[in-house]
């Protein structure tokens, strides 16, 4: 049994609605149907293992058959990190690897239940070279040794968040880019396992403080054949509703009326310019936003998301046209 993803700009689209979430499990829900009915994705970015979603038992009755989604371990590493600052599989402390190379067990324990009992696909999974002061020799022994295992087709993709940079302080400070790609070149030659590398708009953009740099890390990751995903949320320059300047606090896109937030550097050219910066195909792509105030209205919440879908269903269209 192997459900490799689709090797399709938009194979797989996902869109993470967990970042809009209020705590109210009949909102989740409803939001979560109501954007799998859209026809703008192919399914979620299940933040899986989180205390938000836990093992996700109450979620896969609500996906549609033949959905295709992404796990993102992003939000279970930093819930972990909070209690242990020593976790994670880049970590240079044995048993803080050891704790994330057991949670990325389970992970891939479930993507082959799913897999084997189910329509649902999981094309991919996020994996994050955590903690912040982590090692590159770190990460590669961590993920020498996942690749031995069965991950039923899903692709095994590091994002990129914003690295340690000498001259501001640093959001989640993982490793760099150059690193994290030089890691995936010398691991394909190993494995089976599909291995590759996405960009979050907004986390490079607060590495570089520079939204017109982003193109800049996704030329870099596609011309070396790595990049696998791109995944859009927000982030300011300027103090806002989301949180101090270049905070990971997952704005939404600027926009007019009522679709967006002002002070976001995310823009339709921004991600028209990055979306056409690719010219291999993605495993993936998608959004995610947040939305405030944090009790806004569910029709509120859906137009934020099905704006940012249809943004990016048309800078796909036009980066086809473009190419061709």
């Amino acid at each position: 049994m192997k459900r490799p993803p689709l090797d399709s700009p938009t194979g797989t689209r996902v869109v993470g609605t967990y970042a809009m979430d209020d705590g109210n499990n009949e909102h989740r829900q409803t939001l979560i149907t109501s954007i799998m009915r859209s026809g703008l994705c192919t399914g979620l970015e299940i933040p899986f293992l989180s205390a938000q979603y836990g093992d996700c038992a109450w979620l896969w009755p609500l996906l549609p058959a033949d959905s295709r989604h992404v796990f993102t371990m992003v939000t279970a590493t930093m819930e972990r990190i909070g209690s242990n600052p020593e976790f994670g599989l880049a970590s240079t402390n044995a048993q803080g690897r050891r704790e994330a190379l057991t949670m990325m067990r389970h992970v891939a324990e479930t993507i082959y239940w799913l897999h084997s009992s189910s329509p649902l696909t999981i094309a991919a999974v996020e994996i994050h070279s955590a903690p912040s002061g982590g090692s590159i020799e770190a990460l590669y022994e961590s993920m020498a040794t996942m690749v031995q295992w069965d991950w039923a087709g899903a692709a095994l993709v590091i994002e990129h968040c914003d690295a340690a940079v000498p001259n501001h302080k640093a959001v989640k400070g993982f490793l760099p880019l150059h690193e994290e790609v030089r890691l995936i070149d010398e691991l394909r030659a190993t494995t089976a396992t599909t291995l590759a590398l996405t960009v979050n708009w907004a986390r490079s953009a607060i590495e570089l403080r520079d939204p017109d740099a982003v193109p800049e890390h996704i030329r870099y990751c596609d011309e070396r054949g790595v990049l696998g995903g791109l995944m859009y949320s927000g982030t300011s320059a300027i103090s806002g509703p989301y949180g101090s300047a270049w905070s990971d606090t997952h704005a939404p896109m600027q926009a007019e009326q009522r679709f967006g937030e002002p002070t976001s550097a995310l823009t339709n050219e921004r991600l028209s310019l990055t979306r056409r910066a690719v010219n291999n195909p993605l495993l993936y792509d998608g959004v995610k936003m947040a939305i405030r105030p944090d009790d806004a209205p569910l029709e509120r919440r859906y137009a934020y998301l099905e704006y940012a879908l249809r943004g990016l269903q048309t800078a796909s269209a036009l980066r086809k046209e473009h190419k061709e």
